[in-house]
Formats: structure tokens, sequence, C-alpha cells
């Protein structure tokens, strides 16, 4: 057990709960991300999904009418979310 943390959540946790993610290419050349997570996973990993989420809002935010501005939308953005999360999972636990 770990008291390290990424997005306000235990490291721990979410590599546990990235374990049950499943990854899947889609005929569009996409990757589909399913998976099930019981409560006691779901709940810290969706909030910290949240807190990257709202960070890159921000950052759109902060960005708009600028040369470097990029329209993202919900979904875009939710996708951007979740690898920047699993990326800093990974730095977490392999500094």
């Amino acid at each position: 057990m770990t008291d390290t943390c990424v997005a306000g959540e235990r490291v721990d946790t979410l590599v546990q709960a990235l374990q049950q993610i499943k990854l899947k290419k889609a005929p569009n050349g996409m990757t589909k991300v399913s998976g099930r997570l019981e409560s006691p996973l779901a709940d810290p990993f969706f909030r910290a999904l949240m807190r990257v989420q709202a960070e890159l809002l921000l950052q759109d935010a902060d960005r708009l009418g600028s040369e470097n501005w990029e329209d993202r939308t919900h979904e875009q953005r939710a996708a951007d979310a979740f690898v920047a999360l699993a990326l800093r999972v990974g730095e977490a636990i392999d500094p």
C-alpha cells in the first residue's frame, strides 16, 4: 500500500481500477474503453478522472482565443483525461 496520490486519489486504488479496464480497437480505428468497476474502485477512479477533465477544461478556457486553442468536444476531453490519468498513474508507480 502506498500513500501516493494522483488527482487526489490513492495510486494503488487507481492501479486496481485501471487493471479492470479493457481496451479494444474499434472498426473506425478508435479505441473502445470498457469495464465494470464496483463502487470501492469506481468512485475514486471517476473522481480522479473528473478532476483531470476539469484541469483540461480550465486549460482549454485559458487558451480560448489564442493560436493554440483547441476546440475539443466533451467526449474528446474525456478521452484525453483518461489517457492523462493513466499516464500520471504510470509515472507515480514508476518514477
